[in-house]
């Protein structure tokens, strides 16, 4: 009953192994090495240390051995026990390009048919081939499945490659193998070209990290601490945790090397310095000249432990399951299988992970262009309806409109400054008056001012120098226009200033936008900078054209239709001007107190506010300016009629000036460009015409790092996808 059982769980295991195996050969298939570390076995050595015969004695083949294509590219091996005929099927896997780049889909293809066991012999030569062509991926593999050792040898083109990160692939199954796979790696080497031995230990390197059992054959001939390949592999694996130590070549030991076989005694029984959690194993392989004489892989094995059982010190071992390639082989098949089984949920986890951050990336990145055309358009369209969105001040694009606003604010300030500075009095020595003091607008520092204080003596000799034919008591029109005229002049650099200010914002905002709607197609991005800036220039010169009609409008002759407020504005300044100019001789008290309520007013408020009430009530209608007409008539009578009329045109043309100038400037300019935009990178980048299609491809010609970034992720994507399928279809998870 034992018996039975113990076979039951023997088979179970075995059946268990097989499936682990074929899940990694699957995974390795479709490429998701480049992904994830998956669970191998990779044989490194320095050259001549025995490893190929080693491969050979654990595969049950022949491998190549001179120098050339057999040591320059990886070798996967993958074993499977069989009660079926032996055979072996060469593959080629493409993972990388010729400038080890990864491929977007990994392909695996069968190298020529199957051989048999009649066949064996063959393998060395079809491998010889499969080498090649790793070695020539830009040659169809075809081409390489006639040819001849000699052929081969020579074989050489400008595109050949040195060394290769492909794959040359074994599939080899029968009787009396174990389920087992492993990477033979090129061989490491010393004399050669710097660039090749660095190159040949970079692709050692990538293999061996990660969640790899290193096998390193170990030739007794040398000293562990001169082996390559051994530093390389404590580099890796510096606790020696992952680690496979095989001593190869313990019969080149001279009989009279008693010392030198007990120290490596002591290595394989854990008594040195270089221990290791798997430790060491001994293999004794055929020599030369067995080898030409043909000697069997059954006769091979016999041969080994033979030696190993008459062998001093070796027959005397404490650990005599180290000795031989079986006990190694069966070791690594137990070792591999129980790292894979170990490795599945955590392999399965990390596919899903990196899938997800994967498609989250691939996600953030721009689509593929499938019509140029219709993307060409709906770019532009975009384009146009975002700037326009920025042109009315929508939610989220308010900035341009408040930026303007403040520029025109400022431009109301600017013309604010130009307001005439009348003085009521005879000159200098007698000014108390603030001339710039307004009740409609906030007054204007006389500082910033850009005209200079007039005062009545100064009227009197313009108005003199003005008359010509003018009868007594008439003030030539001409010194009012002429008054009024250097006052507007001064109105053309403040409108310009705006104008320029709101151009440099649209400019700076219409930048902005090219590079962030365009910026992944350069070739566009460019063309839109080019016809963008011509649609604003075009426009800026028929704005400023528009923008000095305005303005001479408020050049001769001087007209208003508002003449009610004219007259009220006069009137005002008239009084006030008048005012100023009352005798102080008398001065009442500041304040009194208010005899119709709580408070205080003062005496000639309450004096003229009582006149106003006894005239309404004689039944004149009258009001408060008109009172002034009651002040004797003053010896500058005319001079501040004068100042009276011009002031209160300036306020007639400034207020109308700081609203048109700032609404000539949006609609011939900033919505002239907005409304017309759309229409004007059509026609400029000619979408009507029959080569259209051409050109919007050319123009959507993307950045190559996104191009390329792109691609590495949907390749990425492609094997995870994959790779997560096999997980899932695995039924011992």
């Amino acid at each position: 009953m034992a018996s039975r059982l113990e076979t039951l769980s023997t088979s179970n295991y075995a059946a268990r192994r097989k499936e682990l195996m074929q899940l990694t050969k699957r995974l390795r298939g479709v490429g998701a090495q480049a992904d994830v570390d998956l669970p191998r076995i990779a044989v490194i050595g320095n050259q001549s240390a025995g490893k190929s015969s080693l491969v050979e004695a654990i595969s049950g083949i022949t491998v190549p051995r001179d120098s050339g294509t057999c040591t320059r590219c990886p070798m996967e091996c993958r074993l499977s026990a069989s009660t079926e005929p032996w055979y072996c099927q060469v593959s080629l896997r493409f993972e990388y390009d010729e400038y080890r780049k990864p491929l977007k889909d990994v392909r695996e293809v069968a190298f020529g048919p199957s051989l048999s066991f009649n066949e064996k012999a063959d393998v060395e030569l079809v491998l010889r081939r499969a080498q090649t062509a790793i070695l020539n991926p830009n040659i169809p593999h075809t081409d390489f499945l006639s040819l001849s050792v000699d052929e081969l040898r020579n074989y050489r083109q400008d595109s050949t490659l040195k060394f290769s990160r492909n794959v040359v692939c074994l599939d080899i199954s029968g009787p009396n193998l174990t389920d087992l796979s492993f990477v033979d790696l090129p061989g490491i080497i010393q004399n050669d070209e710097p660039e090749i031995v660095q190159l040949v230990e970079d692709l050692v390197v990538s293999h061996i990290r990660g969640n790899c059992l290193i096998m390193i054959a170990l030739p007794m001939t040398d000293d562990i601490e001169n082996q390559r390949a051994a530093r390389l592999a404590k580099q890796e694996d510096e606790t020696g945790q992952r680690t496979i130590g095989v001593l190869t070549k313990p019969d080149y030991l001279t009989s009279g090397s008693t010392k030198r076989r007990q120290e490596w005694l002591d290595v394989v029984e854990g008594r040195s310095a270089h221990k290791l959690r798997h430790g060491y194993f001994v293999t004794r392989q055929p020599d030369d000249d067995e080898r030409a004489q043909g000697i069997t892989a059954e006769r091979a094995r016999q041969v080994e432990m033979e030696f190993f059982n008459t062998q001093t010190p070796w027959n005397n071992s404490t650990e005599p399951r180290r000795f031989g390639t079986v006990n190694l082989t069966d070791s690594l098949s137990k070792l591999l299988t129980d790292i894979i089984n170990k490795s599945l949920p955590g392999l399965r986890s990390e596919v899903q992970s990196s899938l997800d951050k994967c498609r989250e990336t691939l996600a953030k990145l721009p689509r593929p262009i499938e019509d140029p055309s219709s993307e060409v358009l709906h770019l532009i369209a975009e384009f146009s309806s975002e700037l326009k969105a920025y042109v009315n001040g929508l939610p989220g694009h308010e900035k341009l409109v408040q930026k303007n606003r403040l520029t025109h604010e400022k431009f109301k300030a600017d013309i604010r400054r130009t307001v005439p500075r009348f003085i009521p009095f005879e000159d200098a020595s007698q000014n108390d008056f603030d001339e710039t003091c307004d009740d409609e607008d906030a007054s204007v520092d006389s500082d910033d001012c850009e005209c200079q204080p007039m005062y009545l003596n100064d009227m009197r000799a313009h108005i003199k120098a003005t008359i010509t034919w003018e009868l007594p008591g008439n003030v030539p029109y001409h010194a009012k226009a002429a008054l009024i005229a250097n006052i507007t002049k001064m109105w053309n650099n403040p409108a310009h200033h705006c104008f320029n200010a709101v151009a440099g914002a649209l400019e700076k905002l219409l930048r902005k936008m090219i590079d962030h709607k365009f910026n992944r197609f350069a070739a566009l991005q460019a063309q839109m900078t080019v016809l963008v800036s011509e649609v604003v220039k075009q426009q800026q010169v028929a704005a400023l054209a528009t923008l000095g009609l305005i303005l001479q409008f408020e050049g001769p002759p001087l007209y208003t239709q508002n003449t009610h407020y004219n007259s009220a504005v006069r009137e005002r300044w008239l009084t006030k001007y008048k005012h100023a100019r009352r005798p102080k001789d008398s001065p009442l008290p500041s304040k009194v107190p208010s005899q119709g309520g709580p408070g205080w007013v003062t005496p000639l408020s309450e004096a003229v506010q009582e006149a106003l009430a006894s005239l309404t009530r004689a039944g004149f209608s009258v009001k408060e300016e008109d009172l002034v007409r009651l002040e004797p008539v003053d010896e500058y009578e005319e001079e501040l009629g004068v100042m009276a009329d011009v002031r209160a045109y300036f306020q007639v043309a400034y207020k109308r000036v700081i609203d048109y100038i700032p609404l000539t400037i949006e609609h011939t300019f900033v919505r002239a460009i907005a409304n017309g935009m759309q229409e004007s990178l059509i026609k400029g980048l000619k979408l009507g015409e029959d080569d259209s299609k051409q050109r919007c491809a050319m123009f959507l010609n993307e950045d190559e790092n996104i191009i390329l970034q792109r691609e590495d992720l949907e390749a990425k994507q492609h094997r995870l996808e994959q790779a997560h399928q096999e997980l899932l279809n695995f039924g011992g998870l």
